[in-house]
Formats: C-alpha cells, sequence, structure tokens
C-alpha cells in the first residue's frame, strides 16, 4: 500500500493538505508540528474519495520545525477555532478508510466522523471487509461535541480526555451512530470501545441497536474509565461491556449486559486537568484485564503503578504495593523471610481481584 507522510507547519498547509486528499492513495500521515493551528470556520475532508478501499489517514500531533523530532505531549498541538467563526466543526468524511488522531488537543471545536455515503446500494456487503477503524489515541477534547457518524467502523478512545462543550449537563458528548444498519445484515454492527480514558460534562450514547435478521447488535466495551455528568452518563444500545469504570447511572437497551463489574459512583475528585486528586476512588481501581490495555497514560507515563491501574486517562504515582524488609536469617518471627512471606500471601489475598470481563464468570444476562 502506497504512503503519504506530510509536515503540517501552518493551518493554511493544512487545509491544502485535507483538499488534495483526493488525489492521494493509501496511507495518508498529516505530521502537524507544535503549536495552534486556528481553523476559521468549517474544516472539510471528503475522505473516502482520497486514500481509496481500505486505505487510512493519520493525523498525528507535537512534532518540531521540520517533523524530524516528537513531543509526547498532547497539549503540544492545538487545534481550535476562531473566535469569530461560526461553523466550529473539523469534519472527516470517510468510507471504507480508518482514521487516526493521535497526540494532539482540539478546543472550541466540534469533532465530526462521518461515513461518506452509506446508503449507496453499491456499498451494500462492505462490511465484510476487515479493518475500518476509527482510533483516537492520547487526545484532548475540550469544549467540544464528538460525533461518530458511521455504518461498520470500529471505534475506539483510548488515554483520552474530552470535555463537553458549553450546554447543560444532559447534552451529549460522545455519540456513536449506526446510519445504515441495513448494509451490515447478517454481519454486524462496528462498535464503540472507550479505555482508559476521562469523559466530563455530557452523555456517551452509543447507538448500535437493533437486531435485524440474523445480525448481532452491535458491542460496547467501557473499560478504566471515567464519566461525570451529573446524570445520566452512559446510554448504550447493544452487547455491553462494563467493566471497572467511574460513573453515576446509566441505561442499556437492545442487547445483553455481558459484563458489569468493578464499577463506581463515587466523586472522581479529579484537578481541573483530569488528574486524579490525593485519595481519588479513581487510584489503584482500576482492572489490569482490559482489551488491547495500553502500557502508556496520556501523558505519555507508565501506565500501570501500583497492584492495578488507575481509572481515567491519567496515572498517578501513587504505589499501593507492599514493600516488607527481611532484617534477619531466623527460621520464623517478626523480620524472618517466613514472616515476609505470610505477609505477603495475606495481602495478595486481601487485594480486590479482577477478573477477565470476558470470562464466563463474569457473564451475566441483561
Amino acid at each position: 500500500m502506497a504512503q503519504t507522510t506530510l509536515c503540517i507547519e501552518s493551518t493554511s498547509a493544512l487545509q491544502q493538505s485535507l483538499n488534495e486528499l483526493a488525489g492521494r492513495s493509501g496511507e495518508v500521515r498529516l505530521r502537524l508540528i507544535a503549536g495552534t493551528f486556528t481553523l476559521n470556520g468549517l474544516f472539510q475532508s471528503e475522505l473516502a474519495a482520497a486514500v481509496g478501499p481500505r486505505g487510512r489517514l493519520s493525523i498525528e500531533g507535537g512534532y518540531s520545525a521540520g517533523c524530524t523530532l516528537r513531543s509526547n505531549d498532547p497539549a503540544a498541538t492545538l487545534l481550535r477555532s476562531s473566535t469569530n467563526s461560526g461553523d466550529k466543526r473539523l469534519r472527516l468524511e470517510i468510507g471504507d478508510e480508518s482514521l487516526v488522531l493521535e497526540n494532539l488537543s482540539m478546543q472550541s471545536l466540534d469533532l465530526e466522523v462521518i461515513d461518506a455515503d452509506p446508503y449507496n446500494p453499491s456499498d451494500y456487503g462492505r462490511c465484510s471487509i476487515a479493518g475500518r477503524n476509527v482510533l483516537l489515541r492520547r487526545v484532548r477534547l475540550l469544549d467540544t461535541y464528538v460525533l461518530l457518524d458511521l455504518a461498520c467502523h470500529n471505534s475506539r478512545i483510548e488515554n483520552s480526555f474530552v470535555q463537553s462543550r458549553s450546554g447543560t449537563s444532559a447534552d451529549t458528548v460522545v455519540r456513536h451512530n449506526i446510519v445504515n444498519p441495513y448494509i451490515v445484515e447478517p454481519e454486524g454492527f462496528g462498535s464503540l470501545s472507550i479505555v482508559y480514558s476521562t469523559i466530563l460534562g455530557g452523555a456517551v450514547r452509543y447507538n448500535g441497536c437493533c437486531h435485524l435478521g440474523d445480525a448481532p447488535p452491535g458491542r460496547a466495551y467501557i473499560a478504566n474509565s471515567v464519566f461525570d455528568n451529573d446524570g445520566i452518563e452512559l446510554q448504550l444500545a447493544g452487547d455491553v461491556v462494563i467493566s471497572h469504570n467511574r460513573f453515576d447511572s446509566s441505561t442499556f437497551s437492545g442487547g445483553s449486559v455481558i459484563t458489569d463489574i468493578g464499577n463506581i459512583n463515587q466523586p472522581p475528585a479529579l484537578q481541573s486537568s483530569g488528574i486524579p486528586m490525593s485519595g481519588s476512588p479513581l487510584v489503584n481501581n482500576g482492572t489490569r484485564f482490559v482489551d488491547g490495555n495500553p502500557s502508556i497514560d496520556l501523558a505519555h507515563a507508565p501506565r500501570i503503578v501500583g497492584t492495578h491501574p488507575d481509572m481515567g486517562a491519567y496515572e498517578t504515582a501513587a504505589d499501593n504495593r507492599l514493600y516488607l524488609d527481611v532484617t534477619n536469617t531466623a527460621a520464623s518471627g517478626a523480620g524472618s523471610l517466613s514472616a515476609a512471606v505470610a505477609a505477603a500471601n495475606a495481602f495478595k489475598e486481601g487485594l480486590n481481584k479482577s477478573p477477565d470481563p470476558w470470562s464466563d464468570a463474569s457473564r451475566r444476562d441483561g
């Protein structure tokens, strides 16, 4: 597959590169340098006519001038809307293609990822083509609304911080719609996965319902994430796995609750940055069993510190592992090796265990 890599150093260059996607094929990688890209109105790319079937567009931030080096700070590259702009959207239109947004921030700018033409009869059956994915990885989306309007893509939000745009707490902040369920029968729908992410100020809605003939419903996989909306945070229609998350309330319909384990509703105790405060119930309260477990957090720090990972986009330095000193060579008693081993075993037995959310023991019907 052909690959094109472009170094983007200005807003005009970003717009030009999106306009010229139709003349390219295969994989296109746009590397954005560190700095602020101010978008004046609607930015739109008709990617479906650009990179071709099973192609991919990647937009990656944090690069130095000339794109020779890369910062791991997602705040290094910021896409924001102009104060006076009317249509504050970044709209990326895809079809059979995949999309990756990585290591960048967006502010006061809605993100729309749209299936270009899901009602075209020639598209029927295309869901059998593997590898249609939308991945938001290590991104900060502030004052925003995220719409994933897709037919059969698998969407994943990983190690990301999303905060809703101004409005009431009932507003949707992330919505994944299945826009034309008829083209996927009997192959099944696209899925939504949210792992190690913090989503504040709006509901997350996944519309993967309902059964058509023999087609299974869509699947939502939510793990080690934080949702805070002062109301219903999760509205999921499909088969659902929710493991070790923080939310107040949720609704499930159109499928089965396969796993509902380890979830909490205590106040998250977050700093304004999204990092848990000292004593937060999110710290060391996640599960190690995460589908596609990433090794780093939003800040590019090690993901697991302590006996279990933290919930949310950021891993704190709080380490709750047990350390014991062996101070003598006695066969038993205080300070001996045998006493330390016994204490360690007792500590291990007392820990909250985190079973595999896909295991038979964790399943229940909704």
